[in-house]
């Protein structure tokens, strides 16, 4: 523009001065640099002023002649400056820019229309919203929140059939370890998180190691110790942990164990818990307490029951609050429980099946048992099971099928005892899938639908 070009021979001027002032002193003290600097000076002074401005001038006129030549606007984001163009160049700019067009409307032309799909949570209310205040609640990213978590879930499952590689231990084994993991977790009044990430840690280690049944207890505790230094803010101290164990172990065992433990996981606990998972279905369910502790019964089942290692932590949470509802006949899932669980009703029976399937036994676990009989958890696990009994009689497993290792049908027919006998999947009008998302569908005797 004409500002910059005033400003570059305001410039230049300056420059000239600054130099040309020292080079006259420096002359006029100096004999050697006079004798050199005075004949130049000379010639300058007999050349006209404006000679000195032809540079500028040539300058000034080229930019002002190009000003008026076509030009060709740039769509770069942050490129504000225009280029000239022949009009042959703006003829062939409009030619591609015309093909472009119409190879972009063809393809659209082209391509069939997708087919409208209904969401499965098609008609859900935006709960976060009114937590747009409440910086606690950081509404702005609950969704990629739990988004990712949904991705770290999946990288921290452990190996469902681990126990085939195991000489040394058994499924009843490791539900005997677990149970006192929940008597223990109990005695020292940890966390929820505390207690799903030591077993998770537990069944990840038992996924990639060996061991004998003498460490199993070893296993255990240290898998809670670490847990508990990584989810509590006070921590128990070692020697608590000693005490738990009867003195079998040693501080320095433990704490070797635990850095074994540790490199063989590469030093990965960030394991998505179901209790965060159940906060945020709460949400939909407008916080109902009772829902909230009996679902928490249902998702420590997932503790105690190998069948439900494969099953995701966000799973047996959707899981465990449905089954809830319905043991407490709180109605239908709606589309706002679909949302802000991410899974439709169809998508959870078979893991409520196998909770459910729990409750029709004897109670193997006495301790986790305990727990939920006591009156700060509501006494969840003495209601769950007395509604299982009432609502699907023909399908209680009695302690005298567990010896036999047989259950007896009403028609006196004996079957396995691995076998469901309970279809959610009729009972609520859905068509029961071949294959389900984890695996093949397990064997169903429609006893009582």
């Amino acid at each position: 523009s004409a500002m910059q070009t005033l400003a570059l021979v305001v410039l230049a001027a300056l420059v000239a001065i600054i130099i040309a002032i020292p080079v006259g002193i420096l002359a006029a003290r100096n004999d050697t640099v006079s004798a050199i600097v005075k004949p130049i000076l000379d010639f300058m002074q007999t050349m006209p002023a404006f000679v000195y401005l032809i540079p500028a001038i040539i300058f000034f006129s080229t930019r002002l002649i190009a000003s008026f030549g076509p030009k060709i606007e740039t769509n770069a984001p942050k490129a504000t400056s225009t280029v000239t163009a022949t009009p042959a160049a703006l003829d062939l700019l409009a030619e591609i820019e015309a093909r472009e067009a119409k190879r972009v409307r063809m393809t659209h032309e082209a391509a069939p229309a997708a087919p409208t799909q209904r969401a499965k949570d098609e008609g859900w209310e935006d709960l976060d919203k009114d937590d747009a205040d409440d910086p606690l609640m950081v509404a702005e990213y609950v969704e990629e929140i739990f988004a990712y978590m949904r991705q770290v879930e999946m990288q921290c499952m452990p190996n469902g059939s681990y126990m085939n590689l195991q000489r040394d231990l058994n499924w009843h084994l490791r539900g005997v370890l677990a149970d006192w993991l929940i008597e223990t977790h109990a005695k020292f009044r940890l966390l929820p998180e505390t207690l799903f990430l030591a077993l998770n840690i537990v069944d990840r280690f038992l996924s990639m190691r060996t061991i004998s049944l003498s460490k199993l207890q070893l296993v255990g505790v240290t898998a809670l110790f670490i847990a508990a230094k990584y989810e509590e803010v006070l921590c128990p101290s070692i020697q608590n942990f000693m005490y738990v164990a009867d003195g079998g172990y040693t501080d320095e065992e433990i704490l070797r164990a635990e850095r074994y433990m540790l490199k063989v996981l590469n030093f990965d606990l960030s394991y998505a818990s179901p209790m965060n998972f159940l906060r945020r279905i709460s949400k939909a369910d407008n916080y109902d307490i009772q829902t909230r502790t009996v679902a928490k019964y249902f998702m420590e089942i997932s503790l105690v029951d190998h069948r439900l290692l494969d099953h995701p932590p966000s799973l047996v949470a959707a899981a465990a609050v449905w089954l809830a509802r319905e043991v407490l006949e709180r109605g239908e899932w709606t589309p706002t429980l679909v949302h802000y669980s991410t899974y439709a009703e169809p998508e959870l029976l078979g893991t409520a099946e196998i909770m459910l399937d729990y409750c029709l036994r004897p109670p193997a676990h006495l301790h986790f048992h305990k727990k939920y009989s006591s009156k700060k958890f509501m006494r969840a696990s003495a209601y769950v099971l007395e509604w299982a009994k009432n609502t699907f009689p023909h399908a209680v497993i009695t302690q005298d099928d567990v010896t036999l290792g047989k259950w007896t049908d009403e028609n006196g027919e004996k079957h396995s005892l691995d076998m469901l006998r309970v279809d959610l999947y009729e009972r609520h009008g859905h068509p029961r899938p071949t294959v389900l998302p984890l695996g093949p569908a397990t064997p169903v005797t429609n006893i009582d639908a």
